[in-house]
């Protein structure tokens, strides 16, 4: 057998192996566990308000301003594109 047959042999295979792989893992992310679901929700329920709970006013006052800031400066940018 030459190299070169042994060479797409090899690269036949690794392709017949990359599309198994990639069909099962995407199979198995739809499967979800529904206690880590509701583990990764309580997580989330809670997180905002544990987080500010430990801001100072003044790390939550320079939020406040950022976000606004960054809200004026996305109507900014909208009022600036032409129709």
């Amino acid at each position: 057998m030459c190299q070169a047959e042994n060479t797409h042999k090899q690269a036949r295979f690794l392709a017949c192996f990359l599309g198994t792989y990639l069909a099962l893992s995407s199979w198995m992310a739809k499967k979800k566990n529904p206690h880590a679901v509701a583990l990764g929700r309580l997580g989330g329920l809670k997180g905002g308000k544990a987080r500010v709970s430990k801001l100072t006013p003044q790390e939550r006052q320079e939020l406040a301003r950022k976000a606004v800031r960054a809200r004026w400066a996305k109507y900014k940018k909208d009022q600036q594109k032409p129709d």
